[in-house]
């Protein structure tokens, strides 16, 4: 399985957008990077047919925008969709090829916004998680 190559993909294009993006952990200093998102490895399906189940895979990564309010989360979490979903599509990792050439990405959900109070008292952000499948196949 390659989800670290998968979530590479994810965390290029978002950057390749002009979008703050963090892979695996955020900024260490939260207040002062908002709006910005954290892209984390997800899961892994086979979904291949019947004679080679394993050959085709479906990678899920999860993308977490986070603002200083519900707007400013909302607003991340829409320019990543409209990003991943674009219609131009993104370089397959190596040794892979995209099982839907025109549209490899997935929106399978988005959670509703929370708040975060864990960044300090009377400092809140808030967060919008959403779930992405890329699914492919051997190149």
């Amino acid at each position: 399985m390659e989800l670290r190559t998968h979530t590479g993909v994810v965390v290029t294009m978002i950057d390749t957008a002009g979008l703050d993006v963090y892979r695996g952990i955020g900024p260490p200093a939260p207040h002062d990077s908002v709006p910005y998102c954290v892209v984390y490895s997800g899961d892994a399906h086979t979904e291949g047919p019947s004679g080679d189940p394993d050959s085709d895979v479906s990678m899920e990564v999860q993308v977490t925008s986070i603002g200083d309010s519900e707007e400013q989360a909302a607003w991340m979490a829409d320019r990543v969709r409209n990003t991943l979903l674009s219609v131009t599509p993104p370089t397959p990792p190596s040794g892979r090829a995209w099982l839907r050439p025109q549209r490899p990405i997935d929106h399978v959900l988005t959670r509703p916004c929370e708040r975060d109070d864990d960044a300090g008292p009377g400092a809140p952000l808030y967060y919008i998680a959403s779930v992405y499948a890329i699914p492919t196949t051997p190149s």
